[in-house]
């Protein structure tokens, strides 16, 4: 197994032919953070295909594990700068019911009360199987049939934590 690092730029392919570039963000204990970007290229993936697909916007942005992250599974193409102040999300925690919705930045060194459309638009940290993000890039490739239950794992526009915790 190969070890990820952020700024790792990858490929996620889909077919024969296609994939999906995504960018290692952050790397955690355990856990991973990365975002993919919604623009198929040609499968093997050239460098400068690669770095052109940081430009689109997120397909996917999550939290993951490693264990893709092997020849033939998803390949690191080459590196990248990462833009972590406009992808690397805040998270909740709690409940209205005891005591109120906590809004906890990316790196957990802050947190406040979130306000009612926060505590409703921004999800809790959740990390998701790689297979699961990969099943679901195959959906919206055309590849695989289509499949609500996978349509969690779809990038929703919010505001990062950089925005919603200011330096």
């Amino acid at each position: 197994m190969l070890e990820a690092t952020v700024g790792d730029v990858f490929s996620v392919r889909v077919d024969d032919d296609r994939a999906y570039v995504g960018q290692v963000l952050h790397v955690g204990e355990g856990a991973m953070f990365v975002v993919v970007f919604d623009h198929l290229v040609r499968y093997p993936v050239a460098i400068p295909d690669a770095l052109a697909s940081l430009m689109n916007p997120p397909i996917v942005a999550s939290w993951t594990y490693d264990a893709r992250f092997r020849p033939g599974m998803w390949e690191v193409v080459t590196q990248a700068q990462t833009d972590n102040r406009r992808y690397l999300p805040a998270s909740t925690w709690g409940l209205p019911e005891t005591g109120g919705v906590r809004l906890t930045s990316f790196d957990e060194t802050r947190t406040r009360a979130a306000t009612a459309e926060e505590a409703a638009t921004i999800p809790p940290k959740t990390t998701r199987s790689p297979m699961l993000i990969e099943k679901f890039l195959m959906m919206a490739a055309g590849v695989e049939p289509s499949n609500p239950v996978l349509e969690k794992v779809r990038w929703a526009p919010m505001p990062s934590s950089s925005e919603l915790f200011p330096e």
